[in-house]
């Protein structure tokens, strides 16, 4: 049986604030975009958080913010 090719990730980082934990969020999105780009690159990824951080300029990803 085939692996659905929609993740969504709803408010991942729902108990952490970015300005107290700064790392703890950035370390989130770079571990995220980087399994994006190599393990799940055929697959769509739908996050709804609080805060926008976007993928490292040069990334393979296809990013849209709305």
């Amino acid at each position: 049986m085939p692996v659905p090719t929609l993740l969504i990730i709803d408010t991942p980082l729902k108990n952490i604030t970015p300005d107290i934990n700064p790392d703890i969020v950035a370390a989130f999105y770079q571990y995220l975009y980087l399994v994006a780009e190599k393990d799940l690159r055929d697959h769509q990824i739908v996050i709804i958080d609080q805060l926008l951080v976007e993928p490292p300029p040069g990334s393979a990803l296809d990013f849209t913010r709305r």
